[in-house]
């Protein structure tokens, strides 16, 4: 009876070792990263102002929307629970508003469009659920092509390549460790760009973003540290 009872003792005490052992395995364990490169491509819609500004105190706005899509480049570095980041991306875009009345025998238009949008931003995140999901703030330069069309009742179209800033946030999720996906919100504002066409003419666009996108992350699925919890 005294070995039964001495070896239940000495078997709990080595499943009992054994499992934490494994419980400081499963905390000691490398976890998912989002330091490194990635590359990918969005897809969305915009809508914004595009705004005439003909002097004296005269202007013209028309609501503008449409469409967009491109890539995008970037790179990120985590420390702890926060992310670091930088990221460039380039969306061709249809966006556009305008507005045509009577003037005589002819119809004229005033309006303008943003044909593409690119920026160069900063990121801040903050990862959660595993790690593997991430909030973020992004803001930066932005830049792309603009035009303006007055047809009063001379066509002064022009176009601009114009710059400005972007502000925006975001939520991304790693479905594996190599690729992502993500929802995005950016505002941005373009210009102003005085026309030569029509001296005294000054074009405002600004766009909201929504967009999807999904990132292939280069490098080693997980992280050389060890987790803390």
């Amino acid at each position: 009876m005294r070995n039964i009872l001495f070896s239940a003792v000495a078997l709990a005490a080595l499943t009992g070792y054994a499992m934490a052992g494994d419980l400081a395995s499963t905390k000691e364990a490398p976890i998912f990263s989002w330091t490194g490169l990635y590359v990918g491509a969005n897809l969305g819609t915009g809508a914004g102002v595009e705004r005439l500004d003909f002097g004296g105190g005269q202007y013209k706005s028309y609501d503008s929307d449409g469409t967009l899509g491109g890539f995008q480049v970037g790179g990120n570095y985590q420390i702890n629970r926060f992310v670091l980041g930088l990221e460039a991306d380039y969306d061709f875009a249809g966006i556009q508003g305008a507005h045509i009345y009577s003037c005589g025998a002819i119809s004229c238009i005033y309006g303008g469009a943003v044909n593409s949008l690119g920026s160069g931003r900063g990121r801040l995140g903050y990862a959660f659920l595993d790690n593997r999901a991430l909030a973020y703030v992004t803001g930066g330069l932005a830049y792309g092509q603009v035009k303006g069309l007055d047809r009063n009742p001379k066509d002064y179209g022009q176009s601009f390549d114009a710059t400005g800033w972007a502000v925006g946030g975001g939520l991304e999720y790693a479905i594996t460790d190599h690729w992502t996906v993500r929802g995005e919100y950016l505002y941005a504002e373009l210009g102003p760009e005085t026309w030569t066409k029509d001296l005294g003419t000054i074009l405002h666009s600004t766009v909201n973003v929504f967009r999807v996108g999904v990132n292939y992350k280069f490098g080693a699925p997980e992280a050389p540290v060890v987790a803390k919890y």
